[in-house]
């Protein structure tokens, strides 16, 4: 199925509504469109990723039912059934402030030649002059060669002035991967942390769980991920892949590490693009409890109802 055209959510509602022939999906469709009319703007945003995700849901074949109650008084997003095979979805919105999407300056990047293989984020002051981006490159460099996943390293200058600052944050697949610096990182990391416990409250028991997760910006995967399976480390226990010095692992601070939330295996995470004239999600990223797991019933159906197969 081809991706849908670029419309405002409210007229792709009102077109899903009228072609869909299910009872229990046109009922939810019908019932978002006037949440999302009344609803406030606090409220609106979390109306809006609700109705992306019934609307891919519909799109790929699902019944799809609203607010269905579990057995310890909450509730579900949605139960989607398709040939009799259900998921229960809970759909959480992450709000966050607008990344910075400033370039790393040439003089910078080009002195950084180290070419391990990790994800490093950076920051700078603005008011460098290039021998001092240069100089600070250099420091990141020697940095970088040696330090830990996890380690930090800040530099300043004469009048103890911080002119520079880079983290190891987690090992790359294929070479050094550079990014600036996430200024909100810590308050989102702990905003998702709170919204995937109370994703976990509204589990229901001996069902298929995914929790959705919608957020503003392509790198709230990263953090989620980060969430669930926790943060990296070095493994002087394991033995490093071929051609590499070390190896990593997840350290006991995520959420499934932690062994909470039994019923729940499977997370997606989406980023939300609305307009006056558009609203659409992401493709999306299926996340596993167990992260090389192998795709069973469960996953093939969180692909096919979450997962758009035909991105922009």
């Amino acid at each position: 199925m081809s991706a849908p055209k670029a419309l405002p959510l409210r007229e792709q509602l009102s077109r899903q509504i009228q072609l869909t022939h299910d009872w229990h999906s046109f009922r939810t469709l019908s019932g978002i469109l006037a949440l999302i009319e009344r609803a406030g703007a606090a409220r609106l945003p979390s109306a809006m990723a609700e109705a992306l995700i019934a609307l891919r849901l519909v799109r790929a074949g699902f019944s799809v039912e609203a607010d269905v109650p579990t057995p310890n008084g909450k509730s579900c997003d949605f139960r989607a059934t398709r040939r009799g095979e259900s998921l229960c979805v809970h759909v959480k919105r992450l709000l966050t402030s607008v990344n910075d999407t400033s370039a790393i300056p040439s003089r910078l990047r080009s002195s950084i030649v180290c070419r391990r293989k990790v994800r490093a984020e950076l920051w700078w002051s603005p008011h460098l002059e290039p021998s001092s981006l240069a100089r600070l490159g250099r420091s990141f460099n020697a940095f970088l060669r040696e330090a830990a996943i996890g380690e930090s390293l800040s530099v300043r200058d004469a009048p103890n002035i911080e002119i520079g600052r880079i983290r190891i944050h987690r090992p790359a697949a294929r070479q050094m991967e550079l990014r600036v610096e996430r200024a909100d990182r810590v308050r989102t990391l702990d905003r998702i942390e709170r919204l995937t416990l109370r994703a976990f409250e509204q589990c229901m028991p001996r069902s298929v769980n995914v929790i959705a997760l919608v957020g503003d910006h392509v790198n709230d995967l990263e953090l989620f991920d980060v969430a669930l399976h926790g943060t990296f480390v070095e493994r002087w226990d394991r033995v490093p892949n071929q051609g590499e010095r070390r190896a990593y692992g997840r350290a006991d601070d995520g959420l499934w590490t932690r062994h909470r939330a039994p019923w729940c295996e499977l997370a997606v995470s989406l980023t939300a693009h609305v307009s006056d004239t558009n609203a659409q999600l992401s493709q999306g990223t299926l996340l596993t409890r167990e992260e090389d797991a192998r795709p069973d019933a469960a996953i093939k159906l969180a692909r096919r109802g979450l997962l758009r197969s035909h991105p922009h």
